[in-house]
This record gives C-alpha cells, sequence and structure tokens, in this order.
C-alpha cells in the first residue's frame, strides 16, 4: 500500500496481542551443530521453535532442491536458520536470544559447488557431440 510516497511493510503494521517472530541465525558458514541450549519459556509461555518441534517433513522443495526449513544439525550457509524466536516485546526478545549457547564445530565453507559434492559423484566429460 502506498499512501504520500511511503510505503507499508507487512512489519510496519501493529494489532493488539499480535506476536512477533525473531529468525535466529548462523553465524558461521559452514559446520555441525553439536550442543545447543536454548532457555526455557518464559512468564508469557513462549517458547523457541527449533527443528524437531516441526511435525512431518523439515524441509521443502525448491527447484528440485530440498532446503530445510531450520537447520537441523548441519550448518550449510551463513544465516541459515536455526531458530524461531516468537516475543511480543524487544526486552523479552534481547533477553531470550542472549540464553542462547550452541557448540558449532566449524568446517571450511564450500566455495564452489563442485566442492560440495564427493568426488566420485562428480562426472566429468570432454567429448561434446551436436
Amino acid at each position: 500500500m502506498i499512501q504520500r510516497g511511503k510505503q507499508l511493510f507487512l512489519d510496519d503494521y501493529y494489532l493488539p496481542g499480535m506476536i512477533n517472530a525473531f529468525t535466529f541465525r548462523s553465524g558461521t558458514d559452514r559446520g555441525i551443530i553439536n550442543s545447543a541450549a536454548i532457555p526455557s519459556g518464559d512468564k508469557a509461555g513462549y517458547s523457541i521453535i527449533a527443528a524437531s518441534d516441526i511435525p512431518g517433513e523439515k524441509s521443502i522443495s525448491f527447484f528440485g532442491n530440498k532446503i530445510p526449513i531450520l537447520a537441523v544439525g548441519d550448518i550449510s550457509y551463513r544465516g541459515e536458520p536455526i531458530y524461531i524466536v516468537p516475543y511480543d516485546n524487544e526486552e523479552q526478545l534481547k533477553k531470550t536470544v542472549s540464553g542462547i549457547t550452541q557448540e558449532i564445530e566449524q568446517k571450511a565453507p564450500f566455495l564452489f559447488e563442485s566442492e560440495s559434492y564427493e568426488p566420485e559423484q562428480i562426472v566429468y566429460s570432454t567429448t561434446y557431440s551436436s
């Protein structure tokens, strides 16, 4: 919606009783989440949502590739969603997010697509036919 040259985005709207959500993302390029400690719900009764809280399929298909909704254990890229943190005020959000601790085994990032495959999975061909 455009009003007097100003755009309003979904985040600009507030309704009484509305709960917002913050996406806690990976700060590393690639790794394995060995352990995580997340604070339990506060007095408002909210709790952090992890991949284990999602019933059934934990990924979506995107152009034939399965992409995890939240990281299940392996981190594939910087900024990959790990948790969803519901909140109704900024103070609660800061307290909750600061209480999340994780032990991540860092791995070297993939710099090229071919590095993400095992050598035996890559098929090279120098023969071209027209």
